[in-house]
């Protein structure tokens, strides 16, 4: 059976939906890692100054890790509604995103501890996209 846009989103299969929940769990999931990352990054003697006028802090890890799942994830809805399959794509898209981004973390950092800091938060936070949006088999009950 071949999806088109006139598809009632009810109708598609379960493994094409998006789900909102998913999304929310990952992103507190993600947050607390990240705030974990953070203190750890502290901790080891980062300075945590970036070549930006923003501090890091626990406010912008946790605006910059919300942020980042709220607007991909509405973005990826209004996707997934006009095209269902887009999904895989937008999983995929927004881990190859976050990971290619880490090299930022370390050119803008002004040690290598804050770096770190920040290159983990990256990647914490684009598995924790992956694992929201990624269409699997037993998405079917979540």
């Amino acid at each position: 059976m071949t999806q088109t846009a006139s598809t009632p989103v009810a109708a598609l299969p379960a493994t094409t939906q998006f789900k909102p929940l998913r999304l929310v769990i990952a992103g507190a999931l993600a947050l607390a890692l990240n705030l974990a990352a953070l203190a750890i990054g502290h901790l080891a003697g980062a300075s945590l100054k970036v070549s930006a006028p923003e501090a890091i802090d626990w406010v912008s890890v946790t605006a910059t890790t919300l942020g980042t799942m709220l607007v991909g994830g509405a973005i990826s809805w209004l996707l997934i509604r006009k095209w269902p399959r887009a999904r895989g794509w937008a999983a995929w898209g927004g881990l190859i995103f976050g990971l290619a981004t880490m090299p930022m973390s370390f050119i803008a950092a002004a040690d290598l501890a804050t770096g770190c800091t920040l290159a983990s938060m990256h990647m914490i936070t684009s598995l924790a996209w992956l694992f929201a949006v990624k269409p699997s088999a037993t998405t079917a009950s979540a």
